[in-house]
């Protein structure tokens, strides 16, 4: 997760400890306490000095504003920006700096900023990396900017009068990081540890090669700490794909989907093929993923099972170029495009693709007491980088997963012990607001809470193993159970979740066989764990989750069920969509009106199309799209449970929920939607739009549905509605019943004037094309619009003979079997719509 809050800023004070050697250079003072002129919003301060001088006075109970007039426009000459800021007292306002590069017609504001927290009282010194200045929206470059200002208002910042900083003057520096060095790796070391003895008299005598070669002879011969399977024993010879090995000694990797060679196999860190090469979408995450040395696992298993030193000697390769290439960022998170170093990487190499090979190469001659000591040297600096920079959300479980891994595997760094409890300690705190009263985790992306799920359960598993379950609170486990009811009960019918948000496809079978774990009194999770074969069937068939704010509608238990998803929740903290109201439907494995994910976190049409309403199964207004102000915590994150209108029965169930905030912009509200959905068991739903103008005025309104088909037919005579047509599969009818006035068409794998009809899935392959259902009306007052959507078993044909529009809001379907459905919609949203269903022998 990408938090919106960039803590770009990382002050100096406290931190020596953590900091890797560096040099400073080439300084140039850009902004001079001297020149008052240079200082709007500040006064000059003869009392409070900075190296013999005045400084500069910001008071936020007069101005919220400093802006530099004469700051330079071209930020790009040096590596870092360095200022020292007194701060009279720890107010926690925050204050923002902004670079303005505005580009003219474009909408919005286009900058650059970073965020630093008045966290401290006293004189605190600032180094900032020019290139973790974040931009927003299109900024042009840092050499061409506009304006430069620290402001304390807006970006999530309320002015604190209290807040009084004095600046003294702001210089650009270039600064140079070094790698840890073997010094400061010997003084973290334990020498009281048993069997380091011989190293530690190499050590006092600092003979660094003979304290390498002991050192790691200890940690090859050592077997007090145990992993996943025995590094020492010469019979394990796990399963691999020779292949994929294969190609790791050839540098070929895929990241993302998108496949590259390496010269002579020599991967380079730092490239990014995607901004390499100008045909593909620029993506982030290729550089980013590469990081995660993803590769390494079944690179090492390979050895372990053949022995060919080919496969030890990429190894060894990978790592010293990475830790040569790769330095860690001295005083930033690194959470910067085009960086090795982000949390994120860092905490997934440490608790997977790390200690994994760390085990499975221990042995190789290749992998030389040199080396060794090089991994273990980077793994600290690693585990330190998270100590000093933990973010949220998921990020910060992966993060506090690797850092607890690594520190459990080398108890023997001094620090180990107070590093495995900040981790837990700082997890067990935010898990209880990460993960909210309905079991949802906070970004409210699926797939994203497995991922914090399964990482914050890596520690009791790792504590177990090792024999340190004393050091978890009785609670821990116990908080992450009703993250397993999650998953349960907004589950579909082939054991998946639905792809809200950045999500992707989630195996709740392997999810509830691991909860069996900490958990093995719930007899419904055994009950999906074993395919129901053991265990008992959950309870209530729907359900809906308050503070998620998502409806699970169901017909059954069964793996061949018809389901429908209703979302009328909030944004979700991050990896967020503009889609409230979006419905999806599933019959047994089949995904017929879809949500797909979005797509790769990339800069491409097909991403603002997939996470935008414009991609989703909702209405536009006037050809505009929802536009939650993101910023704004409770569109992300409700703070009480949302109370949405519902009926669960045997019979039928019913929901609804409104949208009323913006289109197109976020203060454009022309607007109010409201959606009720009634699902009639097992296989009719009906959805009910009504589209209501808050400014008197007329509007167009279209509703969409995307499809999982390219090919559509009409199958009832006179009527727009429309059938996919996939053979040997579960088909989907989508009927329009109010159709006087409205018109509908569908379109696939279009992409001009505009993307429609994909199938944009994440991280899984090229995009493909579905189908995307118009229906459109106009007009001003109450609009409404009502579609029926009916599942259909494989190769069965269309079940509807005949749709009449009985009235302005009322329709009747009439099916082959001679039933009717009498559908009526309500005439405002306080009401709900109503149905009967008419057997032959009743007429």
């Amino acid at each position: 997760m990408k938090l919106t809050t960039l803590l770009a800023i990382a002050a100096l004070s406290g931190l020596s400890a953590f900091a890797a050697t560096n040099t400073r250079s080439n300084w140039q003072t850009i902004v001079d306490v001297a020149d008052t002129a240079a200082w709007e919003g500040a006064t000059l301060d003869h009392e409070l000095l900075r190296d013999g001088k005045p400084t500069m006075q910001w008071s936020h109970g007069v101005s919220t504003r400093l802006t530099l007039p004469t700051a330079p426009k071209d930020w790009t000459s040096h590596s870092h920006v360095h200022f020292w800021v007194h701060s009279r007292q720890a107010t926690k306002a925050g204050i923002v700096l902004i670079l303005d590069a505005d580009v003219p017609d474009t909408p919005g504001m286009d900058y650059y900023m970073a965020r630093l927290t008045i966290d401290f009282s006293g004189w605190k010194e600032v180094l900032l990396p020019i290139n973790q200045i974040s931009r927003v929206r299109e900024a042009r470059g840092k050499n061409q900017l506009r304006n430069v200002y620290f402001t304390a208002a807006g970006w999530e910042n309320t002015p604190n009068p209290d807040t009084v900083l004095n600046f003294g003057s702001i210089s650009f520096v270039d600064v140079v990081p070094q790698m840890l060095s073997l010094e400061e790796f010997f003084t973290a070391l334990d020498w009281s540890t048993p069997g380091l003895a011989d190293a530690a008299a190499a050590w006092e005598k600092r003979d660094l090669p003979a304290a390498v070669q002991a050192t790691a002879k200890y940690f090859r011969e050592r077997r007090s700490v145990p992993w996943r399977f025995d590094p020492h024993d010469p019979n394990y010879k796990p399963s691999f794909n020779r292949g994929a090995a294969e190609d790791t000694v050839a540098g070929k990797v895929s990241v993302v989907t998108v496949r590259h060679q390496f010269p002579d196999g020599d991967i380079d860190w730092l490239y990014n093929h995607t901004i390499a090469v100008k045909e593909l979408p620029n993506n982030n995450e290729w550089l980013w993923q590469l990081n995660r040395m993803g590769f390494w696992g079944n690179l090492g298993r390979a050895y372990r099972s053949t022995g060919d030193s080919r496969y030890a000697k990429t190894f060894v390769k990978h790592l010293r170029r990475w830790t040569s290439q790769c330095i860690a960022p001295t005083y930033s998170s690194g959470n910067v495009p085009n960086s090795a170093w982000r949390t994120i990487e860092c905490g997934i190499r440490l608790q997977g693709s790390w200690p994994e090979a760390y085990h499975l190469f221990l042995h190789a001659p290749e992998f030389t007491d040199d080396d060794l000591v090089l991994f273990l040297r980077s793994g600290l600096e690693q585990m330190r980088h998270l100590l000093k920079y933990p973010q949220r959300g998921n990020w910060l479980t992966m993060e506090m997963n690797g850092v607890y891994t690594f520190a459990s595997l080398f108890p023997e760094f001094s620090e180990a012990a107070a590093a495995r409890q900040f981790a837990v300690e700082r997890l067990h705190e935010d898990m209880k607001t990460q993960f909210l009263a309905d079991g949802a985790q906070f970004e409210l992306t699926p797939g994203y809470h497995q991922v914090a799920l399964g990482n914050i359960l890596s520690l009791p598993r790792l504590a177990k193993l090792m024999d340190r379950e004393q050091e978890l609170p009785s609670d821990f486990v116990p908080t992450m159970e009703k993250a397993y009811d999650y998953n349960l009960r907004l589950m579909t019918p082939n054991r998946d979740l639905p792809r809200y948000n950045d999500s992707w496809r989630c195996n709740v079978v392997s999810s509830l066989r691991g909860a069996l774990d900490f958990f093995p009194e719930r007899e419904d999770f055994r009950w999906i764990a074993t395919d129901g074969k053991e265990g008992e069937k959950p309870g209530e068939l729907s359900t809906f989750l308050p503070w998620a704010g998502y409806f699970a509608l169901r017909s059954s238990w069964q793996n061949d069920a018809n389901y429908v998803g209703f979302d009328v929740g909030p944004l979700g903290y991050g990896h967020m969509h503009q889609d409230k109201l979006n419905v999806i439907i599933w019959a047994g494995a089949d995904e017929l009106l879809f949500d797909d994910g979005g797509g790769c976190y990339e800069s491409s049409a097909f991403r603002r199309y997939a996470t935008s309403a414009f991609g989703h199964n909702t209405v536009l207004v006037d050809g505009l799209p929802q536009v939650r102000n993101q910023r704004e915590l409770d569109n992300r994150v409700v703070s009480e449970p949302i109370d949405a209108p519902k009926t669960f029965s045997d019979l039928y169930d019913f929901a609804a929920g409104s949208y009323d905030q913006g289109f197109g912009k976020i203060e454009h509200e022309p607007a109010r939607h409201s959606r009720q959905v009634l699902f009639i068991k097992p296989d009719i739903v009906l959805v009910c739009d009504l589209l209501e103008a808050k400014d008197g005025q007329s509007h167009r309104y279209q509703a969409r549905w995307q499809v999982n088909d390219t090919r559509l037919r009409e199958p009832v005579a006179g009527h727009p509605a429309l059938i996919t047509q996939r053979e040997g599969k579960r088909n989907l009818l989508v009927a329009p019943l109010l159709s006087e006035g409205l018109s509908s068409r569908w379109v696939s794998a279009q992409t001009e004037p505009e993307v429609l009809g994909w199938y944009v899935i994440k991280d899984a392959g090229p995009y493909r094309p579905a189908a995307t259902v118009c229906h459109e009306r106009e007009g001003d007052g109450l609009q409404i619009m009502l579609t029926l959507f009916m599942p259909l078993a494989a190769d069965t044909p269309c079940p509807v003979s005949a749709i009449s529009q009985d009235s302005l809001r009322q329709a009747t379907v009439t099916f082959n079997d001679g039933r009717r459905l009498v559908v009526t919609a309500p005439p405002s949203a306080d009401e709900r719509m109503i149905f009967a269903i008419i057997n032959p022998e009743q007429r």
